[in-house]
């Protein structure tokens, strides 16, 4: 899964496999050119780490974020929405399991 319409020029992918998600941080050089993005790309972190983690240690995060800049923070900051539905729908799951 890739975030192409994040605010950065670092991409993260993932990858599930059981109890364990592969997670690999990619920096680009420029996202505006699709066709050039993989000649400058810098791998900058991969690694695997269990899902429970990895999910908690995202909400965590996204709830730091949204309680020290707000989503009015988030787009000011980054010239993009947040995902206010996405985000309810991932709360929703995670609590519910």
């Amino acid at each position: 899964m890739t975030f192409f319409d994040g605010p950065s020029r670092t991409r993260v992918f993932f990858n599930q496999a059981e109890k364990e998600v592969f997670v690999q941080t990619v920096e680009f050089a420029d996202l505006n050119e699709p066709a050039s993005w993989w000649s400058n790309a810098r791998p900058v972190w991969a690694g695997r780490v269990q899902t429970e983690a990895f999910v908690s240690a995202f909400m965590a995060m996204i709830e730091e974020l949204l309680s020290e800049h707000a989503t009015h923070g988030y787009r000011r900051r980054g010239g993009y929405e947040f995902p206010v539905l996405e985000w309810a729908a991932l709360q929703a799951a995670h609590s519910s399991r």
